[in-house]
């Protein structure tokens, strides 16, 4: 029988990524070459460590007083990237890279739309999940871990369809439900369609534990982690 606790590995990598992407983005923001802007017009791509970005209270990124439309680049030794943002807000494909991880996201109207992708580094092995969004809703999850893999597809209801793997044993899941010795599984969006749900209950239908797959997971969000980052770096 497949132990809870490694269905729920992904709930506390979740938890992880975010404190590892922010940990990360701050290095390499504080690393990065300050660089000189002598244009009066405000710059398409512009370092990390200019002086002149500054976070609003509607949490804009602003480029000398201006929500900023362009590009920030990230990189040094230690990591490299960029982030594309429109009127102060991530909009369209950014990428950040470093020895310990790689993430990858797409923003349309301050949605995620396409793949995110985060990857950490453990020993040379790359672990981590592929969300596919459209419109700001999952559609897709992928992913491995140290001892699972996950292949879901969801449907307009937000029931999943698919594969749990550990080692030799294999839930099919289908229609947000698999069942293995007892327990039932189920494994379905968040009413806002950006998270993935678990629950799991026993032989008498009782709730045993109910948890996060994938948290709730939206631009805005990921904004208030880099840019609050950000902020405190590019004073």
């Amino acid at each position: 029988m497949i132990n809870i606790q490694i269905f729920l590995y992904t709930y506390h990598t979740s938890k992880k990524m975010k404190k590892i992407i922010k940990i990360v983005f701050m290095v390499m923001i504080s690393l990065v070459t300050i660089s000189q802007e002598v244009s009066k017009e405000i710059p398409k791509e512009v370092k990390s460590t200019s002086q002149k970005w500054s976070l609003t209270s509607e949490n804009e990124l602003s480029y000398d007083g201006k929500p900023y439309t362009g590009k920030v680049i990230l990189d040094n030794k230690g990591g490299k990237g960029y982030l594309n943002l429109k009127d102060g807000h991530l909009e369209g494909y950014s990428y950040m890279e470093s020895q310990v991880f790689e993430t990858s996201f797409n923003v349309v109207n301050r949605k995620f739309d396409g793949e995110y992708m985060f990857m950490e580094k453990i020993n040379g092995v790359r672990q981590g999940s592929i969300i596919s969004f459209n419109k700001g809703n999952i559609e897709k999850l992928k992913g491995n871990g140290k001892t699972i893999v996950y292949d879901l597809i969801f449907d307009s209801q937000g029931k999943a369809n698919g594969k749990m793997v550990k080692g030799k044993e294999e839930l099919i899941v289908k229609d947000g439900v698999t069942k293995n010795k007892g327990l039932t599984l189920l494994v379905n969006l968040n009413d806002e369609k950006n998270g993935v749900n678990l629950k799991i209950f026993n032989s008498s239908n009782n709730l045993m534990q109910e948890a996060n797959m994938i948290d709730k997971t939206d631009s805005d969000e990921l904004e208030g982690i880099l840019f609050k980052a950000f902020f405190k770096t590019a004073k």
